[in-house]
């Protein structure tokens, strides 16, 4: 669902319920029309995919609302690339004097976006409970609860993480002249949290890990939040009733993800849902000789400035590491409104020095600009210049895109697109027994993969099962093979690995179907490399 000047979806009246969406390309007007915009009470939102709004992803249109905002459930969304033609408001934005009783905003990924707020509950807006949700490349804040000289009541934000790209704080309250009820705790972020002008009473605010702590992320660059062994916020929490469920080990982490289960996924399991292409560490030259390291290194508020006027010619090269499948670039100047090039072409190489025709030309400013050109596997990519600017080029990140999931990342198990004979749970599939399986359409393995990776879960002894890994079809040919060992309880995780029988190189549908055992595995996510 894409191309509207307006409202992706528009939810009002009551008990309504939007899931497993894909939202795009919508709400260019840049006003008040989001990709899902909710008003009313009982509604259910929750599993969408919301990317490339001209303002914000989720929003209510208080002004048709009114100040009931009740028993909302707004769950595992992913909102990104929003905040493109306006900076007043944030991918999740409610205004104004809302009163949100046993409303629940949980487990929602906010990230690379050209605003200054992740998560926004503006103008005294009350009784919001938000817990284990993700923010990074958000700009200022993460999360602001903006009293606006009036009230914060009731407002919590509990077990969120914060990455980069966040310049401000993580989480910030200022304006308040009341914070009665309002509450901040086990957050993770690696900016500060800020608490200006509370009235009497002020808010709570502890038991959170920040700076200069290392939070001890699995990888910020590529958003994957979640804790490495040794992190300082695993059993590091205090427990909050009815949020700080499903605790491992001495008490509850920090954070949005408990050390030791399931790695939760947010996000449709529709065809385009999961397209972006793995930072695995590109470099970026400019032809200009200056530091281009800003334009990838995965930070949307650091930046690249050329060292002089734009030009035609003016060029960057950017260097994948390894060839990629790619057939979406975003070229994305942040806040600057004087940096984005008037014009541009897009080439490509598999080695660096021969460069054909540009595949893609674009004409136009805007903050984040896009060149989309037919789908091919290549190492290099250059921008180069076909117009003149009064300013220099600025650029805070390149992003690339494909039609499927790439290989390299983290394929989460639960939003497969393809689930045979076992469940769909909220952060992995059920227990897969011999026949059971699920899928991705399009994987990306570019120039090639010869390793899988697979996080399970394996009751019994011994080796418990297989799980094959087959090619275009659930009987389509075998490239990978794992034999599951016993991980400890059908709850207990584990990453094992094994060698795929041969390099697996282009775009494939992806199943994993288990074979020789009743009870062989849980999975959480699988990965292909080298």
């Amino acid at each position: 669902m894409g191309y509207s000047a307006g409202t992706g979806v528009l939810v009002r009246g009551s008990g309504n319920t939007v899931t497993n969406t894909y939202i795009h390309d919508v709400g260019w007007m840049g006003s008040y029309t989001p990709g899902i915009e909710i008003n009313g009470s009982d509604h259910t939102v929750t599993h969408n995919t919301v990317r490339r709004t001209g303002r914000g992803g989720i929003d209510v249109s208080w002004q048709l609302n009114g100040v009931p905002f009740h028993n909302n459930e707004i769950a595992c969304n992913d909102l990104s690339e929003a905040m493109r033609t306006s900076r007043d408001g944030s991918p999740f934005y409610v205004c104004c004097n809302l009163d949100a009783t046993g409303t629940e905003v949980d487990h929602n990924i906010v990230h690379d976006d050209d605003g200054q707020v992740g998560y926004c509950i503006d103008n005294s807006s009350g009784n919001f409970l938000l817990h284990h949700n993700v923010a990074y490349n958000t700009g200022t804040r993460g999360t602001f609860f903006n009293g606006h000289s009036g009230v914060s009541l009731g407002n919590r934000d509990h077990n969120s993480s914060y990455g980069q790209g966040i310049t401000g704080a993580s989480v910030r309250l200022s304006g308040a002249t009341d914070a009665t009820g309002t509450y901040v705790s086990n957050i993770v972020g690696m900016t500060k949290t800020e608490i200006s002008g509370p009235g009497n009473p002020g808010p709570v605010v502890r038991s959170n890990l920040l700076p200069p702590t290392d939070p001890g992320y699995t990888d910020t660059r590529n958003g994957e939040l979640w804790l490495r062994a040794g992190s300082p916020a695993i059993d590091a929490g205090e427990t909050v009733d009815g949020v700080t469920t499903g605790v491992r080990g001495a008490g509850p982490d920090q954070g949005a993800y408990e050390y030791g289960d399931a790695i939760w996924s947010a996000g449709c399991n529709l065809p385009g849902c999961r397209s972006r292409v793995r930072n695995d560490g590109w470099m970026a030259t400019a032809s200009d000789g200056s530091d281009a390291s800003a334009a990838v290194d995965g930070v949307q508020t650091t930046q690249w400035k050329s060292a002089a006027l734009q030009a035609p010619g003016q060029s960057l090269t950017v260097d994948l590491g390894a060839p990629k499948t790619v057939g979406r670039l975003a070229l994305d100047a942040g806040l600057d409104a004087t940096g984005h090039p008037s014009g541009f072409t897009v080439a490509t190489s598999s080695d660096g020095k021969r460069w054909g025709k540009p595949v893609a030309e674009v004409s136009g400013r805007s903050f984040t600009q896009e060149a989309v050109f037919p789908t091919a596997t290549v190492r290099y990519l250059r921008i180069t210049l076909t117009a003149p600017g009064g300013t220099e080029w600025g650029v805070n990140e390149i992003r690339l895109y494909a039609d499927g999931p790439d290989a390299a990342g983290t394929l989460q198990a639960e939003p497969a697109t393809d689930v045979v004979g076992t469940t769909r749970g909220d952060a992995a599939t059920g227990l897969l027994g011999s026949g059971d399986r699920f899928g991705f359409h399009e994987v990306e393995f570019g120039a090639g993969a010869d390793r899988m990776t697979l996080r399970v879960a394996a009751p019994g002894r011994g080796v418990t099962g297989l799980l094959q890994v087959r090619l275009d079809s659930p009987k389509g040919r075998i490239v990978g093979v794992l034999p599951v060992r016993a991980t400890g309880g059908a709850d207990t995780w584990q990453e094992q690995s094994a060698k795929l029988l041969h390099t697996v190189t282009g775009s494939h549908d992806v199943y994993v179907v288990a074979a020789g055992g009743p009870r062989t595995a849980a999975v959480d996510w699988l990965t292909f490399g080298r």
